[in-house]
This record gives C-alpha cells, sequence and structure tokens, in this order.
C-alpha cells in the first residue's frame, strides 16, 4: 500500500503575498472609516455652498475674576475661566502686562478671546461660533482639535500609506495582471502631472 505523499513545505518567499494580503485586508477595514469621514468632511467643504455653510453666531459674557492677577497664577485663571465663563478649546495665546491679561482659545468652529483688566478683575469675554465650514476644515485638517486631531490625520495617513504599499505588492506579484498594472499607474501618474500643470499654470 503506497503511503500518502506529505505536502511539500512552504517556502518563506511563497508565503509574503499571503502576509502582504492579511495586512491589505486588515489596514482597508480599519481605514475604512477614516476615510470615509475625509471624503465627507472633503465633499461638503468643496460644495460649502450647497449645504448653507459660513453662518457665525457671535456671544458676549462679562463679569469679574475671582482668582489674584498680582502675581499672576496662570493655570488658577484658566481653570476659572473654563469654569465660570465656558472658556472651551486649546489655549493659544495668553499676553499679560500691567494693566490687562489677553487670552485666546481654540477649537473646531470657535474662537474664544477673553480680555481681564487688572486694576478691576472686570472679566470680557467674545465667542465666535457656529461657523460649520471652519469646524470642519479644522477636523479635515486636524488642526484645533488637540492631540486627537492629530491623532487621526496621523492614523489616516499612515494608513492610507500601509494599504498603497501592500495594495501595490499584491498587484506585482500576480504576473499576469502587472501589465495591466503599470498601465493603469502610468495613467494616473500622467492624470496627476496634467493636472499639477493646470492647477499651477
Amino acid at each position: 500500500m503506497t503511503e500518502p505523499a506529505e505536502p511539500a513545505p512552504v517556502r518563506p518567499a511563497a508565503r509574503w503575498p499571503q502576509v502582504v494580503r492579511t495586512i491589505h485586508l486588515w489596514a482597508s477595514l480599519f481605514g475604512l472609516t477614516l476615510l470615509l469621514f475625509f471624503a465627507l468632511t472633503g465633499f461638503v467643504l468643496h460644495h460649502g455652498d450647497w449645504f448653507g455653510l459660513g453662518k457665525t453666531v457671535t456671544e458676549e459674557v462679562e463679569g469679574t475674576l475671582e482668582a489674584r492677577l498680582d502675581p499672576l497664577d496662570d493655570l488658577a485663571l484658566v481653570e476659572e475661566l473654563r469654569a465660570r465663563f465656558g472658556a472651551e478649546g486649546v489655549l493659544r495665546e495668553l499676553r499679560a502686562d500691567p494693566e490687562e491679561v489677553t487670552l485666546r482659545f481654540e477649537r473646531p468652529g470657535e474662537d474664544t478671546d477673553v480680555t481681564v483688566t487688572v486694576a478691576t478683575r472686570a472679566v470680557r469675554v467674545s465667542r465666535e461660533r457656529g461657523r460649520l465650514h471652519d469646524a470642519l476644515t479644522d477636523l479635515h485638517k486636524g488642526e484645533r482639535s488637540g492631540v486627537a486631531g492629530a491623532l487621526l490625520v496621523d492614523g489616516a495617513s499612515l494608513l492610507l500609506l500601509v494599504v498603497s504599499v501592500t495594495g501595490l505588492a499584491l498587484w506585482f506579484a500576480m504576473p499576469k495582471r502587472r501589465k495591466a498594472g503599470l498601465l493603469a499607474m502610468g495613467l494616473s501618474l500622467a492624470t496627476l502631472l496634467a493636472l499639477g500643470a493646470a492647477i499651477f499654470s
């Protein structure tokens, strides 16, 4: 009785397409939501007039500060402005002189300017918000949204890079389709160059 032949061992070089295919699949799955987000925000921003973007609302708030200003305690001042006067977002600017202290807070779609008079500790808060166009722009670019926004953009960029590189590697691993892939890449590069020349001409 003839014993069944043992399967030939798979060479390490023959396994790399499977590994690359797995990486490509999971990177694509994780990146779909991020890509959808950037695609939607980019389309809405490009056609802002269709969606009525750009409306703003300005609010003014006044009051008296409880924190001491002499000497100036930056942390206590910012905490009180957040708790009592609704100053939200990232602190982008703080300037102090003998007469007044000015601060600026920013977050997607909202700017808050604060002026504190040193002598009387009077506070004036001017908040401009409701600018959907600016909010989407900030989210799309990852600006004024802190660490979370930066991680969002970096994550999407890395996922796109992984998906692109693994996709190209898989395509070149198929000899029968390699020529078609090179042709498609050539056409896409030619299109990008033509668009770049039209934009910068």
